[in-house]
């Protein structure tokens, strides 16, 4: 089960918007809560002598609706992208289209979760070794994700799970000696063990992303056919020619591209000439050893070598790229440039390799890297985004030499004032005030632009240059040195919203209409230009509508632009947002309010027409708050601990691997010792919850001081070490409610197992969504915080309340 989540999390990383992925987790839990609503409202159903019998075949019948149902997602997206008119992968379409795919899934989880709910059920005395069982699986299964992604790839996947599923299928048929069962799940089990083999020639599961997910490159791209394939841990990699042979164009998932460029002169010189902005920083004397974080397949490299530097290092995180961009298409990429040995190209998380040297460059730079991608971290940590951060800007700007130079490209308009909100502050840790002089910003026609920050004040000189350069280069200054003084009125966007929301006329439609306009007249001053010269920045930041706060490492979302004040929090819902929010956010909301309605009607509203007949008055409240807390608890810290951890590891794929590793090993631990710990002098519903705060509230310090050490260059083996020491303490006391809780129903209203198990899972679907809000709008320490908020508030009286329920 805990494989077939990744799994979901790669798939709908590749074929939808890449920040949809977390939906599968949600949509796992709703299975799983469905299924233990389903067991407690249809009694005569799930009757107890049945159980033995019905177990084997409702697992079976789990890898059977697996294979069918991804077969089907895979299928049916397909033939719906082929039909689809250009253009039409807006919100609304990207909505339907991976809602549909959840749906496809949730039949085989509900399967699951009917066997788990049937098992807890019939064993609940066992619970605490049944539930520390299951999570032990989860943490193995968390231990086989990137081996079966490497090795066996997102295509052939489903069929090792659904094998894995069989087996288990025919473990309890064996245990209960059910002989048909037992043989129909041998029989699957070699079926599906031979199915990976038979795809391959066949292809009848073939996952790829689809042209429309990025617009614009059907004019160069001929990517109606893949020149060659990988998955690999971190993402799915397509190859495709272009119809100029520059290049060979790669996509990265659905969301993400790159380019591994000729080694023809010829098409190397055209590159170079056709490029406008990416040149400026070239203009200065800065560039003799320079560091490029997120080389892709090589581009940028190649510009640098052709404007003179003469030590160049490229850091890219995919090792995939790396790979084919030195061994697998001859004739391109930058290998002849790495063999002369002057030049780099590594395979590394940029930010932990460059904290990691003591060496210093003449310029730093970070490229066009597009952090949509969400791998299987399920879109809660995007690795690239902890490069978007004051302390990685800092970081930066420490590996420069004292005339060094660090720039950026990236998009104008909000994502630039996030830019500049991080200058101001990285450089203000260095004692910088009067930041402006050692800043340049310049964008193209298309809205992409560099953003230079020097680590010495830019000189006269050097600003003529730039100056002079833009002209020739035909870009756009947005802001330059000189620009201290205006030479236009300021850009009037601010004193508009600060207008339209005092008349309680500010909306998304007048927003919009207004960022536009501002943002295009050339009459005003750029609106970036406006926000540094701002006397007061944080006001300005305070009355924008959107939230353009310099990101940190506790809250690294720069990619997802969010509404900047709680009482414009309903904007969100409203669809013309996406010309001016972060498309993800408008979705995430969008995807929140679906899987709510979802959870009502397959989990709470049958839960409230059939009331439990079991227990006196208070006993369903009580199970309602325990096992709601628990589950809204669990998931917050443990999605708040895979973000935070992304940093410390390098990259999400890795964080989620090792943190889910050890929260669920630990916790099956926690699980399996909880009836011993309870009846120990430390044990105890109150001990165990106050502890468990005190060391949520303690980790807000001590996590920060670990990423921010030296330990995170250290090579990665340590650190996943390092990693599980930290969480295992945590996560073992977490593991160990959730048998006690069980207990405590069954001595209070045996009837109402299934029922908290349909409860605690229903609040994780819910939880899953409200944690990553909570950490986009407020941080990963306030996840920390309203975790240990819920752990006392919800569950400790409701265990009270069910300890005197069951004594009475």
């Amino acid at each position: 089960m805990l494989l077939v989540q990744q799994f979901l999390t790669r798939v709908f990383t590749v074929q939808f918007n890449s920040g949809l992925a977390f939906l599968a987790i949600s949509t796992t839990f709703l299975g799983l809560g469905s299924a233990g609503v389903c067991v407690y409202a249809f009694p005569g159903l799930f009757r107890k002598q049945r159980t033995p019998t019905l177990v084997p075949w409702l697992a079976l019948a789990y890898a059977a609706a697996l294979v069918a149902g991804f077969v089907a997602l895979v299928l049916v997206d397909d033939r719906t992208q082929a039909h689809a008119q250009p253009g039409a992968d807006g919100l609304t379409a990207q909505v339907v289209r991976v809602m549909g795919g959840a749906m496809l899934m949730l039949p085989a989880l509900f399967l699951v979760g009917l066997v788990i709910s049937l098992v807890l059920r019939e064993h609940s005395a066992r619970v605490n070794r049944l539930y520390g069982a299951d999570l032990a699986g989860g943490g193995i299964g968390c231990l086989l994700v990137l081996p079966l992604m490497n090795r066996i790839g997102g295509d052939h996947a489903i069929f090792v799970v659904a094998a894995l599923a069989t087996l288990g299928a025919l473990l309890l048929a064996h245990a209960h000696g059910i002989i048909g069962a037992t043989r129909a799940s041998l029989l699957a089990t070699l079926a599906l063990a031979a199915m990976p083999f038979a795809n391959r020639d066949l292809s009848l599961v073939d996952v790829r992303s689809h042209r429309s997910t990025l617009s614009g490159v059907e004019k160069w791209v001929k990517d109606d056919v893949e020149i060659g394939r990988e998955w690999n841990e971190l993402s799915r990699l397509g190859f495709f020619e272009t119809y100029d042979g520059g290049s060979i164009y790669v996509r990265i998932d659905s969301s993400c591209q790159t380019t591994i460029p000729s080694q023809d002169p010829k098409h190397r010189e055209a590159y170079v000439n056709a490029t406008d902005f990416e040149r400026l920083p070239f203009v200065l004397d800065r560039h003799r050893k320079c560091l490029e974080i997120g080389a892709g397949g090589g581009r940028g490299m190649v510009l640098a070598e052709a404007m003179g530097a003469e030590s160049i290092t490229g850091v890219e995180i995919n090792p995939g790229i790396v790979d084919a961009a030195l061994h697998r298409f001859p004739g391109y990429g930058p290998g002849p440039m790495i063999a002369d040995g002057k030049h780099r190209y590594v395979a590394a998380e940029g930010r932990s390799w460059a904290l990691g040297r003591k060496e210093r460059f003449d310029s730093v730079t970070i490229t066009f890297i597009q952090t949509g991608v969400a791998s299987s971290s399920a879109a809660f940590a995007l690795s690239e985004a902890n490069l978007f951060t004051v302390e990685a800007f800092q970081g930066f700007l420490k590996l420069l030499k004292k005339d060094g130079l660090f720039y950026v490209y990236r998009h104008g308009g909000n994502e630039c004032l996030r830019l500049i909100s991080m200058a101001r502050e990285a450089l203000a840790s260095f004692g910088i005030e009067d930041f402006g002089r050692y800043l340049f910003i310049a964008r193209n026609e298309t809205n992409r632009l560099v953003m230079l920050i020097a680590r010495s004040p830019l000189t006269d000189e050097e600003v003529g240059k730039l100056e002079q350069a833009c002209a020739e280069l035909k870009v756009e200054v947005l802001w330059s040195p000189r620009a201290a003084t205006p030479t236009r009125p300021e850009n009037p966007l601010p004193q508009q919203l600060r207008d339209l929301r005092s008349r309680g006329a500010l909306n998304m439609g007048t927003a919009v209409a207004a960022y536009k306009a501002a943002t295009r007249d050339n009459t005003v001053e750029p609106l970036e230009a406006t926000y540094i010269r701002s006397p007061d920045p944080e006001a300005f930041q305070r009355d924008y509508l959107i939230d353009v706060s310099a990101p940190r490492d506790d809250r690294p979302y720069y990619f997802f632009t969010g509404i900047n004040k709680l009482k414009d929090f309903g904007l969100y819902f409203d669809l013309d947002g996406v010309g001016i929010l972060g498309g993800t956010v408008v979705l995430l909301f969008w995807m929140a309010a679906a899987f709510s309605g979802l959870v009502l009607a397959l989990i709470l509203l049958p839960l409230l027409l059939r009331k439990p007949r079991g227990g006196k008055t208070g006993t369903g409240a009580a199970v309602i708050s325990y096992f709601s807390g628990l589950g809204l608890g669990y998931i917050a810290v443990q999605i708040s601990f895979i973000q935070r951890f992304s940093l410390f590891l390098g990259h999400p794929v890795y964080a989620i691997s090792v943190v889910l590793l050890a929260f669920l090993v630990s916790s099956g631990l926690g699980s399996y010792a909880s009836d011993r710990l309870f009846r120990s002098a430390w044990g105890g519903f109150g001990k165990v919850v106050g502890l468990l705060a005190v060391l949520l509230v303690a980790y807000n310090y001590l996590l920060p001081w670990v990423f921010h050490s030296s330990l995170i260059s250290w090579p990665l083996a340590e650190k996943v070490a390092i990693s599980i020491a930290i969480i295992l303490p945590l996560a073992f006391l977490m593991g160990s409610l959730f048998p006690q809780g069980i207990h405590l129903v069954e001595n209070a209203a045996s009837e109402l197992t299934p029922w908290a198990w349909g409860v605690n899972s229903a609040a994780s679907v819910l939880g899953s969504i409200v944690a990553l809000v909570l950490a986009i709008h407020f941080g990963f320490s306030a996840v920390a915080l309203i975790a240990a908020a819920t752990y006392v508030l919800l569950c400790l009286p409701a265990a009270a309340s069910l300890r005197r329920q069951a004594r009475s």
